[in-house]
C-alpha cells in the first residue's frame, strides 16, 4: 500500500505531511558501474498523514519502521528526499538549510531519553529559564525565573525541584522537565519520540495523562511516536501503522484498533500480552495462520 490518502474535509490541518520520502546513505558500492556510487537505505516512503489543530495523531510501529526519521523530517534534522512538509499552511521544506526561529518555536519535541536531553551541568531551574528566554517576547530575568517556576508547577513539580540537577530525580520527574521545557515557548505542535518507553508502567500512566491534560488545557497537537499500541491508542484521536517506512494503515483510534483493516496491524494487536492463558493462547494460534507479507515479498514489489 503506497502512502494513505489525505482528506481534505473540514478545516485546513495544523500539519500535513505529503508523501515524505527520506533515505539515508549507508556507504559506497565496490565495483560496478559508476564506481563508487552511493548506496542508500529506504527509511520513509510515501508517507502522508494530517494533525489537526488540538488533536494527537499517534504513530506506532516496530523498532526500524520509520517512526522517527519521520519525527526528525518534521523538526528538520533530517533532510526528505521529496515529499512536502506544510506547517500551518506555510511549506517548511524549502526553507533552506537555516530553521527559523518562529518554526522552531512552534514545534516542540520530547525524546525517549530525558537524561540525555537534559544539560547535566545546569540545575533543572535554570534549563527552563532557558527556554523561556527564546521567547519571542522574552521577560526579564526575574520574569523568566518565575515563568519557569510556574511551568515546573504545571507538569507536577514542586518548587525545590528546582533547585535539583536532572542526574538527581527520577525518569519521570526528568521527563516532566523535558516537557516544561518544551512549554516555555508555546509550541503548537509536540512532537513525543518514544516519550513514556523509557518509563515503568505507573510512571508511564502519569506522563500520558499529563500530556492529556495539558493538550486539552492549552489546545496542543501531539505527534505521539511509540512503539506501544496501549499507550497509543490511550492519548491518540487517530492512528497511523507504519511497516518498513510505509504508512500501511491509518484512521480513528478506535476503528484501527477494533477493526483492523491490515494484516500487519492485525499482527501488532495480537502480539499485545493479555493476562488471559487461554484467551493469549487462542490469539497465538491465530496469528500463526494469519498472512503477513514477508519482508522480501514487499522489497519485490518495490523493484
Amino acid at each position: 500500500m503506497n502512502g494513505v490518502a489525505l482528506a481534505n474535509q473540514g478545516p485546513a490541518p495544523l500539519l500535513r505531511v505529503d508523501r515524505l520520502h527520506v533515505d539515508y546513505e549507508v556507504g559506497r558500492a565496490i565495483g560496478g558501474w559508476p564506481p563508487g556510487r552511493r548506496r542508500t537505505r529506504v527509511a520513509v516512503r510515501d508517507v502522508s498523514f494530517e494533525i489537526a489543530s488540538g488533536e494527537t495523531f499517534g504513530l506506532v510501529g516496530e523498532s526500524g519502521s520509520g517512526k522517527s526519521t519521520t519525527g526528525r523530517a518534521i523538526l528538520r534534522l533530517v533532510t526528505p528526499a521529496a515529499g512536502a512538509i506544510a506547517f500551518d499552511g506555510r511549506e517548511i521544506t524549502t526553507l533552506g538549510k537555516n530553521t527559523p526561529m518562529w518554526y522552531r518555536r512552534a514545534v516542540q519535541v520530547v525524546f525517549q531519553d530525558p537524561l540525555a536531553s537534559l544539560n547535566p551541568r545546569h540545575l533543572v531551574g535554570n534549563i527552563v529559564e532557558q527556554a523561556v528566554g527564546q521567547r519571542s517576547d522574552a521577560p526579564g530575568r526575574a520574569g523568566r525565573r518565575r515563568r519557569a517556576r510556574e511551568l515546573l508547577d504545571q507538569v507536577g513539580l514542586a518548587g525545590r525541584h528546582a533547585e535539583r540537577f536532572p542526574y538527581e530525580l527520577s525518569g519521570g520527574q526528568q521527563q516532566r522537565v523535558a516537557i516544561a521545557r518544551a512549554l516555555a515557548v508555546d509550541p503548537r505542535l509536540i512532537i513525543c519520540d518514544e516519550a513514556v518507553s523509557a518509563l515503568d508502567v505507573s510512571t508511564q500512566g502519569q506522563i500520558v495523562n499529563l500530556l492529556g491534560d495539558l493538550q486539552r488545557e492549552l489546545g496542543l497537537s501531539l505527534l505521539f511516536i511509540s512503539h506501544d499500541l496501549a499507550v497509543v491508542r490511550h492519548l491518540s484521536h487517530r492512528v497511523g501503522v507504519l511497516r518498513l517506512g510505509e504508512l500501511v494503515e491509518s484512521g480513528p483510534a478506535d476503528q484501527v484498533y477494533n477493526e483492523p483493516r491490515h494484516p500487519y496491524t492485525r499482527s501488532l494487536l495480537d502480539s499485545v500480552l493479555v493476562p488471559d492463558p487461554v484467551a493469549q493462547r487462542e490469539r497465538r494460534l491465530a496469528r500463526r495462520t494469519r498472512a503477513v507479507p514477508r519482508l522480501d515479498d514487499l522489497e519485490e514489489e518495490h523493484d
